[in-house]
């Protein structure tokens, strides 16, 4: 008798199972439809050929949506990041912005401003995407005077 019970426990606990696993791709399958698309987004900021470290690269989504940002490393290499897990920018028309960080003192509070040297629209597709920016030739067809960024710290 108790070897009969064990074994309709048994049968209902895969029984549960199988539903909940069945349930569960049913529901993944219906949200697959409203599955963002993202293309990784990788590259490099200089200035004449230098490499520009410490700066910010923001993608912000022309027709709205979550931007994606980078910073940029001692090589002035940067890789887009979309959250904490997943890597990319959407896939559309997106503005770039290159940027200076604030500054923060010992207390989190702004010392020096953030400040954007470079903005441009760029087209984000599906796939691998290299998008490298010198400075230095977006300074010849803007007002503004560039100069070598060097990493700005609080004392």
């Amino acid at each position: 008798m108790l070897r009969f019970d064990l074994l309709h426990f048994a049968a209902g606990a895969c029984f549960i199972v199988v539903a909940t696993f069945l349930g569960g791709a049913f529901y993944a399958s219906l949200g697959s439809s409203s599955k963002i698309e993202l293309g990784t987004v990788s590259g490099r900021v200089t200035f004449h050929g230098r490499p520009q470290p410490n700066l910010c690269i923001d993608f912000v989504p022309a027709g709205g949506g979550r931007g994606s940002e980078g910073r940029t490393n001692q090589q002035g290499h940067y890789q887009a990041i979309y959250s904490l897990d997943k890597a990319g920018v959407l896939v559309g028309l997106q503005e770039v912005l290159i940027c200076v960080p604030e500054v923060l003192d010992h207390a989190n509070n702004p010392v020096i401003p953030r400040r954007i040297l470079y903005s441009a629209d760029v087209e984000i597709h599906e796939g691998q995407n290299q998008l490298d920016f010198d400075l230095a030739n977006w300074q010849a067809t803007n007002s503004h005077r560039l100069t070598d960024v060097a990493p700005v710290r609080a004392e």
